[in-house]
């Protein structure tokens, strides 16, 4: 089984693999965009960052008594740096703030890939109860 370091470094690298693919794909739809490829790069990065301060804060919360706290103090630090991110983007061009939202789904696509199919495919070997 994989330590949950190693799955955070997995996700961060899909990532970026599916954050160049978006910026290799748009080159044939909206040409070679600057301010585009900015935006994902800004998503991608600050995507990256808040599942560092995720994991961090988990980890915390786990090891401490004061467990509900440092979850909630993480999740408002994390949605004030999508916004701060997300303003700055919309500031630049609005292709930029397209871009930026992309990175940001780019990593919840990379969590399913990593981990969710692995999960449904564990769950398809085991029978499992149904209310019928």
């Amino acid at each position: 089984m994989k330590s949950a370091c190693e799955c955070k470094n997995e996700t961060i690298k899909l990532n970026i693999i599916i954050v160049l693919i978006c910026e290799a794909s748009s080159i044939f739809f909206i040409g070679f965009d600057m301010k585009f490829a900015l935006g994902l790069a800004i998503g991608a990065a600050v995507a990256s960052i808040n599942m560092n301060i995720l994991f961090s804060f988990v980890k915390t919360s786990v090891n401490n008594s004061w467990g509900i706290i440092f979850n909630l103090l993480g999740y408002v630090v994390r949605m004030i740096i999508y916004g701060i991110a997300l303003y700055f983007s919309i500031k630049i061009s609005n292709t930029s703030a397209i871009g930026t939202i992309i990175g940001f789904i780019g990593m919840n696509i990379s969590m399913f890939l990593a981990h969710g199919i692995n999960i449904m495919k564990s769950r398809s070997k085991r029978q499992v109860n149904t209310w019928n």
